[in-house]
């Protein structure tokens, strides 16, 4: 090959394809040298006066951590060595105005003739894509937060509310009675007062437990909360506790943590006080998609319809609105004498998978 063929390669093949595409291309050659931008590119980027001098870290920092870019995170690097494409990555790079703005890129490994060879840059400009991501992500807080306000506000009515109504009642009846002479016993009016003191103590145990969910931030990641609850519950209660974990997504936003650590632990604090269980098994499993979750305790079980109709036991209720609120499902299945089950399934974007109890099962048979 000629020496200026060498130094310069005819890309019209590559002009024909791309110069008027929306999308930004770079051409590289097999030393990473930029031979070849569409428009959009240089709008992007601008035009350096030297192309042939240029290589893809004038325009990407592949980097994520410094601004020393090594061989092993040189995107460019790998796709050279390995003669393999990279799909999807997303970087931040800066515009010829000096803005930064997010793209999405890919590079493909292209064979050339002569044992010449070329690396295509595909980028993306994704910033109304993140701008409505943030919006989404700002307007599901606010949801979480709005929902689980009027939760809490439904919870306080049908027990503090209710509570402190037939308080009121009670105590005007007793001076009613007094006021009219009428012959109340010592006795009367002590259990009276005795049952109206366990109504306000109630009252104010729900209260702290609301103000509580109100202020409620995880310290730690999600699992590791569970982890810790865990050996709390055992160590207060005597309740053996074993927790399967099987992880292979990622963390979840925290609104969306924080919420399943509120509904797993008004479980386990259910079972604390009710169920005189002697052991409780957690399982849980993370993909990227979804999370499920099996509660299983050996106590005295109980008829999860009696439950929920029963309005002073509300806890059930609670615990599947909690689920509700993040776009799951919740079950509990009980029987008296044979303990309970609880079953969760929440998405991470709304599409839950129905495989995703079986797999469960087998986690816990493990």
């Amino acid at each position: 090959m000629a020496k200026a063929e060498e130094e310069w390669v005819d890309l019209s093949f590559f002009q024909t394809l791309f110069d008027q595409a929306s999308d930004g291309y770079i051409v590289l050659d097999n030393q990473l040298r930029v031979r070849y931008l569409n428009q959009t590119a240089k709008d992007w980027f601008g035009y350096p006066n030297k192309l042939n001098e240029v290589t893809c870290g004038h325009f990407v920092h592949c980097d994520r951590f410094g601004h020393e870019v090594l061989e092993e995170q040189c995107l460019g690097c790998t796709v050279l060595l390995k003669r393999a494409s990279i799909n999807s990555e997303q970087l931040n790079v800066r515009h010829k105005d000096g803005r930064t703005f997010p793209i999405s890129i890919s590079y493909s490994y292209i064979p050339w003739h002569n044992h010449e060879s070329f690396v295509l840059m595909s980028m993306r400009d994704i910033s109304l894509q993140k701008k409505l991501e943030q919006e989404r992500i700002m307007n599901d807080a606010l949801r979480y937060t709005v929902e689980e306000r009027e939760r809490i506000a439904r919870d306080l009515h049908d027990t503090v509310a209710q509570d402190l109504a037939y308080t009121g009642l009670r105590l005007k009846q007793l001076r009613r009675e007094w006021a009219d002479a009428k012959v109340v016993s010592f006795h009367t009016i002590a259990d009276e007062l005795s049952t109206i003191s366990q109504v306000i103590d109630r009252s104010i145990k729900e209260l702290r437990n609301s103000l509580y969910d109100l202020n409620f931030e995880l310290e730690t990641d999600f699992f590791q909360f569970i982890r810790e609850h865990a050996i709390q519950l055992e160590l207060r209660s005597g309740i053996k506790t074993e927790v399967n974990i099987e992880d292979t997504g990622s963390p979840w936003a925290d609104r969306v943590e924080v919420q399943l650590a509120r509904m797993v632990k008004e479980v386990l604090t259910n079972i604390q006080k009710h169920s005189h269980a002697h052991n409780v098994q957690l399982t849980f499993l993370r993909t990227p998609n979804e999370m499920g979750i099996i509660i299983t305790d050996d106590g005295i079980g109980f008829d999860p319809e009696i439950e929920q109709a029963d309005p002073r036991h509300y806890g059930i209720n609670s615990i599947k609105e909690r689920c509700k609120i993040l776009g799951g499902s919740a079950t509990v299945t009980s029987q008296l004498g044979s303990g309970a089950t609880w079953e969760f399934m929440i998405p991470a974007h709304y599409e839950a998978k129905q495989s995703m109890l079986q797999a469960l099962t087998k986690i816990s048979a493990k």
